[in-house]
């Protein structure tokens, strides 16, 4: 699947959900200023779920570390432009590597400490911001307290 992505192109048009069911919360999240072809790759793999894991040491991002895919991802990393964790704005996106038919992504929803370069690809749009820090706070005290599973989904 490719995009058309001419100068009147909107990246609103094109946007997926990220979704917590048990959190009844939901975000959406647009393609940013470069590495387009890992958000179109991505699109073509919706809908897919997965559990939603946190960092517990360079910072606060969601992640996940084996969210399912169909479609072989055929893109070299080293072809893909790279943001610093700490200077990565937040809502930012971070692909982290690709396995076979499962990806491992980040959602930085804070402050990361690491000084280490990802390949960054979508951005939660502004008005869903807040939305995500509370998702990042309530999976944070989760993965050190409550210690319950929680799912996330992802649809067009």
């Amino acid at each position: 699947m490719s995009l058309i992505r001419g100068e009147n192109y909107n990246m609103y048009n094109s946007l997926f959900i990220m979704k917590w069911p048990e959190l009844k919360k939901q975000i959406r999240l647009i393609s940013i200023e470069h590495n387009h072809e890992v958000f179109d790759w991505f699109l073509t793999n919706l809908p897919t779920a997965g559990i939603q894991t946190h960092t517990v040491v360079a910072g606060y991002a969601l992640t996940s570390m084996s969210l399912p895919v169909k479609n072989p991802f055929n893109i070299k990393f080293s072809d893909l432009i790279k943001e610093n964790l700490v200077d990565l704005k937040i809502g930012r996106m971070l692909l982290n590597m690709t396995i076979g038919n499962v990806i491992n992504y980040g959602l930085k929803w804070s402050v990361m400490t690491e000084p280490m370069f990802y390949p960054t690809w979508a951005e939660v749009v502004k008005e869903d911001i807040e939305t995500m820090k509370e998702v990042g706070e309530i999976v944070w005290n989760n993965i050190l307290h409550e210690k319950k599973i929680i799912h996330v989904e992802f649809s067009k």
